[in-house]
């Protein structure tokens, strides 16, 4: 029954030796290590609230704070989004740190109010929670509004990085490749099984 509860536990493990290991160790004070820290601090946040949600879930779904809990896990979905969106157009360009800050600031705060007018209808739209015989998942217009976004962004970073292939070092380009491919089959996935915990 809490199959899903102990994978999640050993994924936070994972991840709080991860960020202390990154953070205990200098890092030279670049824009695109500054976006990095924010996403694993992010990732951090993320895991503990879908431990919660989960655990919560699994002991009753009827509990009244598992809906907004829920709803916080999309926003941290939603939040990792952007700032990944952010870390592939830093690290795609090929400019100096001062130029890539300031096309950064030119782009905060379309992004900034975008996340947020995301976010409140992330919050608004309905959420179910399911949870019979050991699977537990969220539907409705909430998680489909959260895909959808996670579509566009995939479609975003594809741009982003065939626009400035030339500028990126291939050692930076596997992985964000492979991020991207990974993620977009288990949302696939996610999406069209919700039961599966990927």
């Amino acid at each position: 029954m809490y199959s899903s509860l102990y994978l999640q536990c050993f994924s936070l493990l994972y991840i709080l030796f991860l960020t202390i290991l990154y953070f205990s160790k200098e890092r030279v004070n670049l824009f695109e290590n500054r976006i990095y820290s924010c996403l694993i601090l992010t990732n951090f946040i993320g895991i503990i609230l879908d431990i919660i949600s989960t655990y919560i879930a699994l002991v009753d779904v009827t509990f009244p704070i598992l809906n907004f809990i829920s709803k916080l896990y999309l926003v941290y979905l939603i939040s990792f989004m952007a700032l990944f969106t952010a870390y592939i157009i830093v690290v795609t360009r090929k400019t100096t740190e001062k130029q890539i800050v300031k096309t950064y600031n030119k782009l905060k705060i379309t992004l900034f109010f975008a996340y947020i007018f995301i976010s409140m209808i992330i919050l608004a739209l309905p959420l179910e929670n399911y949870s019979k015989d050991g699977i537990v998942y969220t539907y409705g217009a909430s998680t489909i509004a959260t895909y959808s976004v996670g579509g566009v962004c995939v479609f975003i970073y594809l741009i982003i990085i065939l626009k400035n292939i030339r500028n990126i070092k291939n050692r930076k380009l596997i992985p964000l490749f492979s991020l991207i491919l990974v993620g977009s089959i288990s949302a696939f996935i996610q999406m069209t099984m919700p039961q599966l915990l990927l």
